[in-house]
């Protein structure tokens, strides 16, 4: 900030030092009561920006964004992110989160609620490092049995406020009934849907699926005669030929 010392007359610096410290910014806004103070620096470790100092005056008139390194060919918040957009054109940056916009317009609407929250930054994470990866290949192998489980539920209006999470509670789902379908390629075990629908829905449902899971058990306990594939067939014989 030292090019402000030629408006020493024209600005309040009454007890400021120059240069001026970020922590001095928040006197320096009470003293002139017109300006609004935005710092940002490099984060070198994600390599982006971070927040320094964000005015709480957003309402003010003139906005004036500080970075805290010399760099002359970075003079407005719009240039130095202009790497977070692939758009060429005139873009809006928030100075709270420090996000791109292509309009004024859509800046306008995010700032409302961008600044109910502290300053903040999106850090992404490195793209070979973090790839979902499938390791469990031995549970790729077709399954005998398996549940298809459907619930029915009706909402009940409530209303109950979260202190903890400040989230408020307008409805509570009640389940009212289920189906159940056992899924297997064996006829001679394949069984029609059950379906219920009376009080105490939760309390049958767990009744069932553990009567599923024992007779499923019982058959998968069986010893039976392996039987070829249905492919095989025997190799040619001279008679053949």
């Amino acid at each position: 900030m030292y090019s402000y010392t030629q408006y020493t007359d024209t600005l309040n610096f009454d007890g400021i030092p120059f240069p001026v410290r970020v922590k001095d910014i928040p006197k320096f806004e009470r003293q002139n009561p017109q300006i609004a103070i935005n710092v940002i620096s490099p984060d070198e470790e994600n390599g982006g920006y971070c927040v320094e100092y964000m005015s709480p005056e957003h309402s003010r008139p003139h906005h004036v964004d500080l970075l805290l390194i010399h760099d002359p060919d970075s003079q407005t918040f719009s240039h130095l992110l202009r790497c977070r957009t692939k758009h060429h054109g005139v873009s809006f940056v928030c100075r709270s989160c420090l996000n791109v916009f292509l309009s004024q317009r859509v800046l306008d609407s995010h700032i409302p609620n961008c600044v109910q929250h502290a300053p903040q930054q999106m850090v992404y994470p490195d793209l070979d490092e973090y790839k979902l990866k499938f390791k469990d290949h031995n549970k790729e192998h077709p399954l005998k049995f398996y549940l298809v489980c459907d619930f029915e539920s009706f909402l009940i209006p409530t209303d109950v406020f979260h202190v903890q999470t400040k989230t408020r509670k307008l409805d509570d789902h009640v389940v009212s009934g289920f189906c159940c379908y056992r899924v297997t390629d064996l006829s001679q075990y394949q069984t029609p849907p059950t379906a219920y629908s009376s009080p105490d829905v939760m309390t049958h449902f767990y009744k069932h699926v553990i009567s599923e899971n024992e007779k499923i058990n019982k058959i998968l306990l069986q010893q039976v005669p392996e039987r070829p594939p249905h492919f095989a067939r025997p190799l040619a014989t001279r008679d053949d030929q």
